[in-house]
């Protein structure tokens, strides 16, 4: 493939159909084309084409609709924040790291422990942290 998200793209990649496809003319039949696949914004036009996607699965295929479903949670969901701070004098912190700068790595992942932990290793990999307290909680502590 030219690239590499091509097989991502394509009809049955994540258990959707795919996206409905136009060309010229900008009328045909009397039909106008979205006026958002003309605007430019490619934004726009990425998420009226997911829109789509799942619009058709849900409306043509239930079958496809529910295990892209079962696939989407078994996922999960994760997020980052990185923010150079000043480490404050906390407890669950060395002391001799009070008062310096330092860079604080916040990971998030809605879904399966295991999967978190994994998805967080690659960070734990890059060095030794003053502090390390990722572990597995339910969300309101966070």
């Amino acid at each position: 493939m030219g690239k590499e998200a091509s097989g991502a793209e394509e009809s049955f990649g994540q258990n959707l159909l795919e996206y409905p496809q136009y060309t010229r003319p900008q009328l045909w039949e009397g039909r106008p084309i979205p006026a958002v696949l003309t605007s430019g914004d490619h934004a726009k036009v990425e998420a009226w084409r997911r829109a789509e996607a799942m619009r058709l699965t849900r409306a043509r295929r239930p079958d496809l609709w529910a295990a892209h479903l079962a696939a989407a949670g078994k996922r999960g969901k994760s997020a980052t924040l990185v923010n150079l701070t000043t480490a404050p004098p906390a407890p669950f912190l060395p002391e001799s790291a009070h008062g310096k700068p330092i860079v604080a790595v916040i990971a998030v992942h809605a879904g399966e422990p295991e999967q978190g932990r994994a998805l967080v290793q690659p960070l734990k990999e890059l060095g030794d942290p003053v502090a390390d307290l990722i572990d597995a909680m339910p969300y309101t502590m966070m």
